[in-house]
């Protein structure tokens, strides 16, 4: 919840820099460009290293499953199990797509529009990204695969439900969905009974038999 606040933040903090020392003005447009090849060159060779280092690793004991795509009618998403090893590497390998299409895409964007200051935006990102990437936290920094840090790892959230997250707890969202349930089972006992009907004895004349009729119940 608070990544995505801090996200925000940083990239906001990152972009008044930015202006305040104009590195968006053209004439350090030269230097922009070399620094955003520089810094993904640097981020896909640390991957690569990365993914020499998970394959060398010693394999650990467990089974994980990933579910690819959406479960869809007549069309079930595909379930791969794995061991924590070729997790590791197949999240590796999704990262290294992601960085050399956005590579791709940004450059397109640049050819397009001339902008740098989307190059540096991306670059510090890039690198910030790296630093707190959980494959680099387990086999470089030695942190334990637990928590956060546990395999699968989670998706991260949008913005907008990390918001909601943080303005409303999530206790009060339990207790929000009890009272709901208990609102809607006091609803349903009242509407069983309007429908439950009335019993009218009735007098058929004679003063000794009577006959029990049914007569619903209208609502007021």
């Amino acid at each position: 919840m608070y990544g995505v606040i801090g996200n925000l933040a940083f990239m906001i903090i990152a972009n008044q820099i930015i202006g305040y020392f104009k590195l968006a003005d053209p004439k350090y447009l030269l230097y922009v460009r070399i620094g955003f090849a520089a810094t993904h060159a640097l981020v896909v060779s640390f991957l690569f290293f990365l993914k020499m280092r998970i394959q060398s690793s010693s394999p650990t004991e467990g089974r994980i499953e990933v579910v690819e795509g959406i479960d869809l009618p007549g069309h079930p998403a595909t379930r791969k199990v794995m061991t924590p090893r070729e997790y590791d590497l197949y999240e590796l390998n999704k990262q290294l797509r992601a960085v050399i299409t956005n590579i791709v895409f940004m450059s397109a964007l640049h050819f397009f529009f001339k902008g740098s200051q989307m190059l540096i935006m991306v670059s510090v990102n890039a690198v910030k990204a790296l630093v707190w990437n959980p494959l680099v936290r387990i086999h470089i920094y030695g942190a334990k695969s637990e928590g956060p840090l546990s395999r699968p790892f989670p998706i991260p959230e949008g913005p907008f439900g990390a918001l909601k997250k943080l303005l409303i707890p999530e206790e009060d969202n339990a207790t929000s969905a009890v009272a709901s349930k208990k609102k809607n089972d006091d609803y349903e006992d009242s509407s069983s009974d309007e429908d439950e009907p009335i019993k009218v004895l009735e007098d058929n004349g004679s003063g000794s038999d009577s006959k029990v009729r049914n007569r619903p119940k209208t609502s007021k």
